[in-house]
């Protein structure tokens, strides 16, 4: 019964407005991106199925693939609450990929004590990493070649703004979903 505005999140069950990112489309940016450099066996680094955003950014992933022809295989890592970083460099050097799209930048550089050894092991096989960042500079330790779908938190913030007005002044209107490109 109260206005209510969603912030980055996507509930298909709570009938209210949603502003969000369009993870799904950065995503897809980021592949693009990746492939444009020629990058052909592209990894994915994943939290777990606990943020609506991160199997937004996976679905993106996933197309982008299909769109050039290439599948998945085995190079999906998903990090888990027992995650360490030398976990992420056994699978790294398993499965071989040429390009990271992580989900959610922090899977590379505050999970664990032993994140200098993964940086470390992305220059030495000069890995591009390209993920998601609310700016450039907020990731500056890292990989040397780095690409970013920069969330614009202005203009979210600005349509959040306008949306719990409109909400606020007219409780009646439909729910609307804005996504914001990054």
């Amino acid at each position: 019964k109260y206005p209510m505005v969603l912030f980055d999140q996507n509930h298909p069950d709570i009938r209210c407005s949603t502003i969000s990112m369009n993870h799904f489309l950065g995503a897809r940016r980021l592949m693009e991106k990746l492939f444009g450099i020629g990058v052909k066996r592209p990894a994915l680094i994943r939290l777990g199925e606990r943020l609506p955003s991160a199997d937004q950014r996976a679905a993106g992933y996933f197309s982008a693939l299909r769109d050039y022809g290439l599948e998945p295989e085995d190079r999906v890592f998903q990090i888990r609450e027992d995650y360490d970083c030398r976990q992420l460099i056994d699978f790294l050097e398993r499965t071989v990929p040429d390009g990271l799209l992580v989900t959610a930048p922090n899977c590379l550089y505050h999970y664990s004590l032993t994140a200098p050894q993964l940086a470390e092991y992305l220059l030495k096989h000069d890995i591009p990493v390209a993920t998601f960042a609310q700016s450039p500079e907020a990731m500056a330790a890292g990989p040397s070649r780095r690409f970013f779908a920069v969330q614009p938190l202005r203009e979210l913030a600005t349509r959040l703004i306008h949306e719990i007005v409109q909400t606020i002044r007219r409780p009646d209107l439909h729910p609307v979903l804005i996504q914001v490109e990054p």
